[in-house]
């Protein structure tokens, strides 16, 4: 197992996927998370008027370094989510792509082996994507708060390793249900349109008629894109407007489901892995 861990380490640290996601993530919250809000906020302000009076549309102190960790996980079970989704399917739907899976399975420690090797490696490689988008963020609210001479005290340490554990968590469930997706289809292309389209479409339909439906209420609360909204949604209330971020189930349940959808992703995938025929 170790051995198949550090190919599996060497073949993903040489992927410009892995490296390409972290800088979209770091752009992202960046632009979306400050770029945009701040322009909006002093636009719309008038003349004299001071943060958090009705001039600025958007709280100045939203965007200040206390707080980071609310303004960061705010992006993370939407759009990071697809972005894990597309590195997973990636990392396991290229190597049908490329013809790699053959001499795998050949030379390879086993099939079964191999996928929870190509599994661990993905999930501990995601944190690189969630540094990325906390680190761009705190860079962009100190820039912010120089700017607009405000107080740049950092949130406490044990609140962002917190949320960057939550950001974690939401990352890796993504990303090991884009590999158990790629390795269903055999194909990374497939699986990175039906996930996008189910994220952007389907999940957020479902939550919109929550309200109506006992039904759908109970088969929104057990999808992973509501669940990890609502794990982003438990750090603070000015997060509840974000795309994707909801309270409709408590943070434990939403861990609970998170963990299991990612479970379930590595044993259906091993379990069809196991017994395809890769030369067919």
């Amino acid at each position: 197992m170790i051995a198949a861990i550090r190919v599996e380490y060497d073949k993903l640290v040489r992927r410009p996927a892995l490296w390409w996601s972290a800088v979209a993530a770091a752009a992202m919250s960046i632009v979306f998370g400050y770029v945009i809000p701040y322009l909006v906020g002093t636009d719309g302000a008038d003349p004299g008027s001071a943060p958090g009076e009705p001039g600025y549309s958007v709280p100045l102190e939203t965007l200040l370094p206390e707080q980071l960790v609310e303004n960061a996980i705010s992006g993370f079970p939407l759009f990071y989510l697809a972005l894990a989704l597309v590195l997973g399917a990636l990392t396991s739907g290229s190597e049908y792509t490329w013809r790699t899976i053959r001499s795998v399975v050949l030379w390879g420690p086993g099939r079964v082996t191999m996928l929870a090797a190509k599994s661990i490696v993905l999930v501990a490689a995601v944190v690189i994507v969630a540094v990325a988008a906390f680190a761009a963020g705190a860079a962009s609210s100190w820039v912010i708060a120089v700017v607009e001479n405000e107080s740049a005290s950092p949130p406490p340490v044990a609140e962002v390793l917190r949320g960057l554990g939550a950001a974690w968590l939401i990352l890796a469930v993504g990303a090991v249900l884009g590999l158990a997706g790629g390795v269903l289809a055999r194909s990374s292309g497939a699986v990175i349109g039906a996930g996008l389209v189910y994220l952007f479409v389907v999940e957020l339909l479902l939550r919109t008629f929550v309200s109506r439906s006992e039904v759908i209420e109970v088969t929104a609360k057990a999808l992973p894109g509501t669940n990890a909204g609502s794990l982003a949604g438990s750090f603070a209330e000015t997060t509840q407007g974000a795309p994707g971020v909801n309270d409709l189930v408590g943070t434990g349940q939403a861990v609970a489901v998170l963990l299991a959808w990612s479970a379930a992703g590595v044993v259906v995938s091993a379990a069809v892995f196991a017994r395809r025929d890769v030369h067919a």
